[in-house]
C-alpha cells in the first residue's frame, strides 16, 4: 500500500476537500497536489536510500567502466525477462543512472517512474538517444 492511499485512507474528507496554503507562500494546495507531493518526495528518498545500498554501488562501479556500446547489450540482455527480485531493481536503476549520468537521453525507455524492458534498444549517437529496436 503506497502513501497516498494510506492518506487517503486515514484523512477525513473535510481535509480532502479543504485547501492548504504552503508556509511563507502565497501558493494553495488541494489534497491531491500535497499527496503528489509527498508521493514524490518518498519515491525521491527511496532512490536515495537504493544508491546507498551496496549492490547497487557495485552494479554503478561496473556499468561506469563500461562503453556505451556494452550497456545497450546489459539493457538488452533484460529484454522481456519476467524475473524480478531486489538485485535486479539495483542493477537496473543503476543502469538507468549511469545512462542518465553520461546525458544520454532515456525517454524511449524510461518515463521517469518506470523503466521499459518491452523492446531492445540500439543507442542512437548523432542523437544521443536510446532508441527502441522494434
Amino acid at each position: 500500500m503506497g502513501i497516498s492511499q494510506i492518506l487517503c485512507i486515514f484523512a477525513p474528507e473535510s481535509i480532502k476537500s479543504s485547501r492548504y496554503m504552503l508556509a511563507d507562500s502565497p501558493t494553495e494546495l488541494n489534497f491531491a497536489t500535497v499527496v503528489s507531493t509527498m508521493r514524490k518526495n518518498y519515491s525521491l528518498q527511496k532512490q536515495k536510500v537504493m544508491q546507498q545500498h551496496i549492490n547497487y554501488i557495485k552494479f554503478a562501479l561496473r556499468f561506469a567502466d563500461m562503453q556505451i556500446p556494452e550497456l545497450v547489450t546489459v539493457f538488452n540482455a533484460q529484454v522481456q525477462s519476467q524475473g524480478w527480485s531486489s538485485m535486479r531493481a539495483y542493477h537496473d536503476q543503476a543502469l538507468l543512472d549511469e545512462f542518465q549520468r553520461r546525458g544520454i537521453d532515456t525517454s524511449a525507455v524510461y518515463d521517469g517512474r518506470a523503466m521499459s524492458f518491452v523492446h531492445p534498444v540500439k543507442y542512437d549517437i548523432a542523437d544521443n538517444r536510446l532508441v527502441a529496436n522494434g
